[in-house]
């Protein structure tokens, strides 16, 4: 399973002129079988659970330090694992 985005590293700054629903992060994971559910985590908290392609949701972005993993279920209830990426959101 591979987390497509955020990037590992990826930095942002919230905006003043935008909405907080405005300003959210892409979460995107590619499995590389086939799979029952994708999920995305930020600090490990469910943000989705996607039942088929594209797996992907949108986060509202809080400061701080954070990881985004994913988790794929395959067919035979077996879990894989994404490797983490750490995203840094600065204050405005």
């Amino acid at each position: 399973l591979r987390l497509v985005a955020p990037a590992d590293g990826t930095v942002l700054r919230i905006s003043r002129e935008l909405r907080a629903e405005d300003q959210a992060l892409r979460i995107e994971a590619q499995p590389a079988i086939v799979v029952a559910f994708v999920e995305l985590y930020v600090d490990g908290a469910p943000v989705g659970r996607l039942r088929q392609a594209p797996y992907r949701a949108s986060w509202i972005i809080a400061p701080g330090e954070h990881a985004v993993r994913a988790r794929a279920v395959d067919l035979n209830g077996a879990e894989h694992w994404s490797e983490s990426a750490r995203v840094t959101v600065l204050a405005p």
